[in-house]
């Protein structure tokens, strides 16, 4: 499985979130018992980022994350990752700031990281 996730999608999915995304930890109480929340959220004007977002999780990791609109005029897309941060350590998604590209991306013949993934070395592939 991990092998079909390094691909030119994930590679977009990864570069968007870790440039514009955040991780996020909620800690909350319920029926007595505190709970953490782990999520990585993409809080951007253009819903058509969230929607690709949502779409990449649901193709790749058969998951389906929320998309809501803040009233601040951005749409969020939220994703749950408590479970996904073997996944994120198997790709070697890195979530530090400034963000790093994982090595088989920098590797890869084409260059796929976020908006780069359209790259490849010699240039723009139209």
């Amino acid at each position: 499985m991990q092998q079909s996730l390094k691909n030119e999608e994930v590679a977009y999915w990864i570069g968007l979130l870790q440039a514009d995304g955040c991780l996020k930890k909620y800690s909350y109480r319920k029926n007595m018992k505190n709970y953490e929340r782990h999520s990585l959220e993409l809080d951007v004007k253009d819903k058509i980022l969230v929607e690709n977002v949502q779409k990449i999780c649901k193709k790749f990791l058969k998951r389906s994350p929320k998309i809501f609109y803040r009233p601040r005029g951005t749409w969020v897309c939220h994703i749950d990752v408590k479970r996904l941060q073997h996944l994120f350590e198997i790709l070697d998604i890195d979530f530090s700031d400034p963000p790093i590209s994982p090595k088989w991306c920098i590797e890869s013949q084409i260059v796929f990281w976020g908006i780069f993934s359209r790259c490849n070395r010699q240039g723009w592939r139209y």
